[in-house]
């Protein structure tokens, strides 16, 4: 079996996206069906998911597209701050940001400034 080209690759996650979307909303707790997943990267709105939910989909939409215009640079951590940034937009406080502090005094801080 041979490996696939770098356009083939590109070819089968393009044919693939829809599917790779809804798996990944589902790992992190959307619950929404393939069909409905098509449709909010299409650009509907479906009446009885929440506004979490649509952003979640559309920033792993908008990942995969900055992955496909970026697929030749090199990985440096501004880029891997570019992704971050794109998943969390409006979902994550300081998305793209490296933390200043640990992971527990972050998450304390978080819970404190929600108070």
């Amino acid at each position: 079996m041979r490996n696939l080209t770098l356009e083939e690759n590109i070819f089968l996650a393009k044919r693939n996206l829809v599917d790779i979307i809804w798996k990944s909303a589902n790992l992190e707790g959307v619950n929404v069906t393939f069909p409905e997943t098509q449709m909010i990267i299409d650009g509907f709105s479906i009446p009885d998911k929440t506004i979490q939910d649509l952003t979640i989909i559309l920033n792993l939409k908008r990942a995969w597209n900055y992955l496909f215009d970026t697929i030749n640079e090199k990985v440096s951590l501004s880029l891997i701050q570019d992704f971050n940034r794109i998943v969390g937009r409006d979902l994550v406080h300081k998305s793209g940001f490296l933390r200043a502090a640990d992971v527990k005094n972050y998450l304390l801080i978080m819970r404190l400034v929600k108070i």
